[in-house]
C-alpha cells in the first residue's frame, strides 16, 4: 500500500511539473539550436518514464503472471534499471560541467568529479542485470554514498565560488539579475542552505541501505526529484541566455549594450554549463571604472536642449556647426 501511494505521489509530481515547464521546453529547448544541453535536458526530463514503468511493474501489468521464471518481468526491470541509469549520469553530467565551469576551469576539480561522478554511473549500470521483479538483488552501498559525496561535494564548491563572485561584484541587491544570481539561486533550490530534500533522501537511503524496502521507497523519489530539479536548471539556463542575447541586440544605450554584450559572451565562451562568475564579476567591475569617466564628461557636458539662446555656450555651438 505504502509502496503504490509514494509511487502515485512521484508520478503526480512529475507530470505537474512537466505541465508548468513545458511552455518554456518549446520554447527554449525546442525552438533553438540542438545543443549538449538538449541531450541532457532529454535524458533527465523523459528517462522519468522508468516511474510509470515500475509503476505498472510493481502492478504485475508487465507480463509477470504471462511467462514463467519471471523472464518477461526481469526484462522490464533490466529496462526500468537502464532508464534510471540514463537519468542519473545525465544529472551528474550536468553537475560535474557546471562546478567545473564556474571554477575557472579547475583541473583538480575535474579529476575529482569525474572520478566520483564515473564511479557512480558504473556501479548504476552493474547494478542493472541484477535486477529481478521478484527477488531484488541489495542495492549497492558503495553507489549510495559516492552519491552522497558527488551531491555534497558539488554543492560546497558551488556555495564557495559564489559567495566569492558576489564578494567581489558588490550590494546583493544589485545582483539579482545577473547570472552569477542564477547560478545561486538554482543551486539553492537544489542543495544548498540546509540539505535539501534530494540529498536528504541520498543520505537517508545509505542509512536505510540494509532494509532493502525502505530504501527501495526511497528511490522513488530521489532520482525523480534531483533529475526534475536538473531539467528546471538546464530551462532556466536556457532561458537566461535567450533574454539576454535579446536584450543586447535591443535598441538600447551604447553602454547598457557593451555591459550586456560582455556579460552574454562570457556566457557562450566555454560552453553551456555557465561561466566563471568570479572572473565575470571581476571583468564587470573592471569594465564599470573604464566606464566611469566617460560617463562624467557625458553628465557635465550641456546638450543642446538645455542652452539659453544668445549665451556664450549657443554662440560657440553654432559656430562650430556651420563650420
Amino acid at each position: 500500500f505504502l509502496q503504490f501511494r509514494i509511487q502515485y505521489s512521484s508520478i503526480a509530481l512529475l507530470y505537474y511539473d512537466y505541465a508548468l515547464t513545458f511552455p518554456m521546453e518549446v520554447k527554449y529547448m525546442w525552438g533553438s539550436k540542438f545543443k549538449l544541453s538538449t541531450v541532457l535536458y532529454i535524458c533527465c526530463r523523459y528517462a522519468l518514464i522508468a516511474n510509470v514503468l515500475y509503476l505498472l511493474a510493481i502492478a504485475k501489468k508487465l507480463g509477470a503472471r504471462v511467462l514463467p521464471f519471471f523472464v518477461a518481468c526481469d526484462m522490464w526491470y533490466k529496462i526500468i534499471g537502464a532508464l534510471s541509469v540514463i537519468g542519473r549520469a545525465a544529472v551528474i553530467v550536468t553537475f560535474t560541467g557546471h562546478t567545473y565551469a564556474i571554477f575557472a576551469r579547475s583541473k583538480i576539480i575535474l579529476i575529482y568529479l569525474v572520478a566520483i561522478g564515473l564511479a557512480c554511473i558504473i556501479l548504476d549500470i552493474m547494478h542493472v542485470p541484477g535486477l529481478r521483479c521478484v527477488v531484488f538483488s541489495p542495492a549497492d552501498l558503495l553507489l549510495s554514498v559516492l552519491m552522497v559525496v558527488f551531491e555534497y561535494s558539488s554543492a560546497i564548491l558551488r556555495t564557495i565560488r559564489i559567495i566569492q563572485a558576489f564578494r567581489v561584484n558588490g550590494p546583493w541587491k544589485a545582483q539579482r539579475r545577473g547570472f552569477i544570481y542564477l547560478i545561486f539561486e538554482q543551486g539553492q533550490l537544489y542543495h544548498n542552505d540546509k540539505p535539501s530534500v534530494v540529498s536528504l533522501f541520498t543520505t537517508a537511503a545509505v542509512i536505510l541501505n540494509s532494509v532493502g524496502f525502505f530504501q527501495r521507497l526511497l528511490n522513488a523519489l530521489t532520482l525523480p526529484l534531483s533529475s526534475l530539479l536538473t531539467a528546471r536548471y538546464l530551462l532556466r539556463l536556457r532561458a537566461w541566455e535567450d533574454q539576454h542575447s535579446i536584450v543586447v541586440s535591443g535598441n538600447r544605450g551604447i553602454a547598457t549594450q557593451q555591459t550586456h554584450t560582455m556579460e552574454f559572451r562570457a556566457l557562450s565562451v566555454i560552453d553551456e554549463f555557465g561561466e566563471d562568475p568570479v572572473s565575470m564579476a571581476s571583468c564587470q567591475n573592471e569594465y564599470a571604472l573604464e566606464e566611469m569617466p566617460r560617463r562624467i564628461v557625458q553628465e557635465n557636458t550641456p546638450s543642446t536642449s538645455t542652452m539659453v539662446p544668445g549665451t556664450l555656450e549657443s554662440l560657440t555651438m553654432s559656430a562650430e556647426k556651420s563650420r
